[in-house]
């Protein structure tokens, strides 16, 4: 007897839905990984002989910005459009809102 297996494909709202529960998971791994490139950064500048703190901005001199490098992350992921639209449906909405209480 042969088993196959079958694959189910989720609908898009379905697969929007998991990557939606995966979101805390990935925030977490973009807060770590700079910072372990950093650390491993750093003591390849303190292995080639510079002392600890200047090994630290040796390294964040080569590594770069770091907060610009997680943004491009997190839009590389995706997530950025669906922000943007809830960041115009929410400005909408006070902008009714306000509008309302003028009459």
């Amino acid at each position: 007897m042969k088993r196959t297996l079958v694959k189910v494909r989720l609908p898009v709202m379905g697969r929007v839905a998991m990557r939606w529960w995966q979101l805390k998971k990935r925030n977490a791994d973009l807060e770590r990984e700079p910072r372990t490139d950093l650390e491993l950064e750093e003591e390849e500048q303190r292995a080639s002989g510079l002392s600890a703190e200047e090994a630290r901005q040796a390294a964040h001199r080569a590594f770069g910005n770091v907060t610009l490098i997680r943004e491009h992350a997190h839009g590389a992921w995706g997530w950025t459009p669906f922000e943007r639209l809830w960041q115009d449906f929410r400005y909408a909405t006070r902008s009714c809102t306000s509008h309302l209480d003028s009459f």
